[in-house]
């Protein structure tokens, strides 16, 4: 099985591995220190911007996931899949705390 890399546009153009499939999706927290990231593996990645460390997976779609956004106060993250299902997720906890069908 071969790793996906995310490439960040930057100045110095940093490298997050870790999904096995390609990234759909990526987005900044509000605070700009976490990013999240969408894959055809069919995960979602949590990532310290600053380390490039993945800090958490995040588990439950059955298909891949094709659009990911943190809200508004950095506490939650939305995910959209070809599973057909919208899933909620807590930050902190990567719990998914509901699922729209």
């Amino acid at each position: 099985m071969t790793t996906t890399q995310v490439v960040i546009p930057d100045p110095t153009q940093k490298l997050f591995e870790g999904h096995t499939g390609w990234v759909r999706s990526v987005a900044f927290s509000p605070d700009g220190k976490w990013i999240v990231s969408g894959s055809y593996d069919c995960t979602i990645k949590i990532w310290n911007r600053e380390t490039r460390e993945c800090v958490r997976t995040l588990k439950g779609h059955t298909d891949w996931v094709r659009s990911v956004v943190f809200s508004p106060d950095g506490k939650w993250i939305v995910s959209g899949s070809d599973d057909s299902t919208i899933k909620i997720w807590n930050v902190e906890t990567g719990e998914c705390v509901r699922t729209l069908e």
